[in-house]
């Protein structure tokens, strides 16, 4: 698992007592109430989240160019791009550049070219040393300055290993013509470039490549994989956090070893938080059920260790569920927030009333014991309509030894007429 930098609970007034420390629920009354579904703790967790078409740089629709990148590419796709000018356009140059792959109706293509290749390379030197001009920071500075990037690293890299580049953009070009050297940093560096040109005409083409060749990185290609993956891929890439359940083994062992998930022109950041359970559970009990005239119902929830050992619980603020809703089970619908004043007394926490109006992006640790549970009791705040409800969120778990996991919870509510 991948953990932000924690802080260590102490004093936040989380009761703790011996597993299975929650009661019987108390009688109904009044015209609606809230009842206890279910709680499920799926031993199944993984992370798919939206990198875009691809995993990093460029690959534009051939569509989304301008004209003359457009009409290069389509001529690159049919056959090669050529040009017989010994100095070719700087738009050419840029576009060949910043674009290794292109996408056109859902295939992607790398392109290739043999256009002119610059190499920089710098070295401490004296100022004896140097015959032409020596430019100031100032001067560098403008130079390396393009398209609204300004790359003041360049002479770093090429002092170290040189810099080899397709396109030297207009003041970076006009720069290098100019100086010899260059006062940057404490230091004088000579400044030298070489060319390596076989000379015009010069060709572009384009060769269509699997989406796996995008990265170095390795890359789960779905595209062919049975459609229940392919089912949980789509939804795992569209839940904000971990994605939860009885996962295909085979999404499992994808996740698992690669680190990219392609599907349909997505690629995926993946990450396996747990596989099969983990040594802690959650208990859910409505305390206070009735929802008429001033009474609010009242939730309990608790995470019993039934491992042998202490193992330490990860959640955000407030320690240990952080700051939790209860929203309709369908797509959309009412929810409400539930309300715990150890929101308002939380330093990460910023309240107004009975809201909650920021949360810091903090994670903090809590030690639960072996056979021991915490809990927190909560409020729901809005009143709810007839209908059926569930909280979900997630705590990750670490054991004292033996693998962690993210334990991944849903509370099934309802609301019925009393």
């Amino acid at each position: 698992m991948r953990r932000r930098d924690l802080l260590r609970a102490a004093g936040l007034g989380i009761g703790a007592t011996t597993a299975g420390c929650l009661s019987g629920g108390l009688a109904a009354a009044g015209p609606r109430r809230l009842e206890l579904d279910r709680v499920e703790t799926p031993t199944d967790a993984a992370r798919l989240n939206r990198a875009g078409p691809v995993p990093s740089g460029r690959a534009p629709t051939v569509d989304s160019l301008s004209d003359p990148e457009r009409d290069a590419a389509e001529a690159a796709l049919e056959g090669g791009y050529e040009t017989d000018s010994a100095d070719p356009p700087d738009w050419l140059m840029a576009f060949v550049a910043e674009t290794p792959y292109l996408r056109r109706d859902g295939n992607y293509y790398r392109l290739t070219d043999d256009l002119p290749r610059y190499t920089i390379t710098a070295e401490e030197t004296t100022e004896d040393a140097v015959d032409g001009q020596i430019a100031d920071s100032e001067a560098y500075e403008r130079a390396v300055t393009h398209d609204g990037v300004q790359e003041t690293g360049l002479l770093v890299h090429a002092r170290e290993e040189g810099i080899t580049r397709v396109r030297l953009w207009p003041s970076l070009r006009e720069f290098l013509r100019s100086y010899d050297a260059v006062r940057y940093r404490g230091s004088l560096l000579s400044v030298s470039l070489a060319v390596e040109d076989d000379g015009p005409p010069y060709e572009v083409t384009a060769e269509r490549v699997a989406p796996t060749a995008l990265t170095d990185e390795p890359v789960y290609d779905a595209t062919d994989a049975p459609e229940p993956v392919r089912t949980d891929v789509r939804a795992a890439g569209e839940t904000s956090g971990v994605y939860a359940g009885d996962l295909p083994e085979a999404l499992l062992d994808a996740v698992e070893t690669h680190q990219y998930v392609y599907l349909e022109g997505q690629f995926y950041w993946a990450s396996l938080e747990n596989r099969g359970g983990l040594p802690v559970d959650v208990e859910a009990e409505v305390v206070q059920p009735a929802m008429s005239g001033d009474e609010e119902p009242r939730l309990r929830l608790a995470l019993v260790s039934e491992g042998g050992s202490e193992v330490s619980v990860f959640s955000g603020a407030p320690a240990p569920f952080g700051v939790l809703r209860v929203t309709a089970a369908g797509e959309s619908g009412p929810e409400s927030l539930l309300w715990t004043d150890a929101y308002r007394e939380s330093t990460h926490v910023g309240t107004r009333g009975r809201s909650v109006t920021s949360v810091a992006d903090v994670g903090i640790s809590t030690p639960l014991s072996a056979g021991e549970c915490i809990e927190r009791t909560f409020t729901v705040v809005e009143a709810l309509p007839t209908g059926e409800y569930v909280v979900r969120s997630d705590v990750g778990i670490e054991p004292e030894s033996g693998e962690g996991g993210t334990l991944s919870y849903r509370v099934f509510l309802r609301v019925v007429e009393a």
